[in-house]
């Protein structure tokens, strides 16, 4: 009967691995197809407007310069698109990220990485409005936890409206502490296609910090809430140790 029970555990934990890697075998075939269709399209304008380019067929120096323009256009498109591609493949590449989980008051550091990117995102023409309180500390790494919003601020830059500002709200709650950024969706369409492959990067890292990623979209407004657990009381670290956020740890 022991030994019946133990063959019947072995098969359920081979059928659930195997729909694992069916499932994740899936995902990467679906993410390969769209990628492939969403490479192929700038790439096909680009070899079109230099084989315009290269054969003379333009009538003028400034339809010339168009040509070269929207080439150079469709060729940022596509480094976008494999930067994209290479994170994705960083951070799904392996079972687990080397992190290096260290203690930090939690608005000393989002003053830091957040302010950055509002200050970014004001110089380029958007209003920013930034709710932060005092929240606890954070067990968080903070190379992983700047690629994060680096994916967050890059999506507001190419898909929101600017002439509508962006809110970004950090509020505790019980244990967790809770960063909402929501912006305007632009309704003129971006030169980019959004492949959602940053969004899945940040989801990713979030969860193997213990957090979690939430997106809510409608017609009009996008929002992200990245979930961080708030540190549990133990022994702190040096102060120097503690608030030091520069981009060298």
């Amino acid at each position: 009967s022991l030994l019946a029970m133990d063959i019947d555990h072995m098969r359920q934990k081979i059928l659930e691995q195997m729909k694992s890697e069916q499932r994740a075998v899936q995902a990467n075939t679906d993410l390969i197809t769209a990628i492939s269709h969403d490479i192929r399209t700038p790439l096909t304008a680009l070899l079109g407007y230099l084989d315009l380019a290269v054969e003379g067929q333009y009538d003028s120096e400034q339809t010339l310069r168009q040509y070269l323009h929207t080439s150079r256009e469709k060729a940022l498109q596509l480094k976008a698109m494999t930067d994209e591609l290479f994170q994705y493949f960083l951070v799904f590449g392996r079972e687990k990220l080397p992190l290096q989980l260290e203690r930090y008051r939690a608005e000393i550091l989002l003053e830091q990485i957040l302010g950055e990117h509002c200050a970014q995102l004001q110089m380029n023409g958007f209003r920013v409005k930034m709710i932060l309180p005092p929240c606890g500390e954070l067990c968080v790494d903070v190379k992983y936890l700047r690629r994060v919003f680096d994916n967050l601020f890059s999506n507001i830059e190419k898909y929101a409206e600017r002439s509508k500002p962006v809110a970004v709200l950090v509020e505790p709650r019980e244990n967790q502490l809770h960063i909402c950024i929501c912006n305007t969706i632009s309704s003129q369409p971006s030169r980019t296609a959004s492949t959602k492959i940053g969004l899945k990067s940040a989801r990713a890292i979030m969860e193997q910090m213990q957090g979690k990623l939430l997106t809510t979209e409608d017609k009009k407004h996008f929002v992200v809430e990245a979930i961080l657990p708030l540190a549990s009381a133990r022994p702190a670290q040096h102060e120097d140790e503690k608030n030091d956020v520069s981009d060298e740890s």
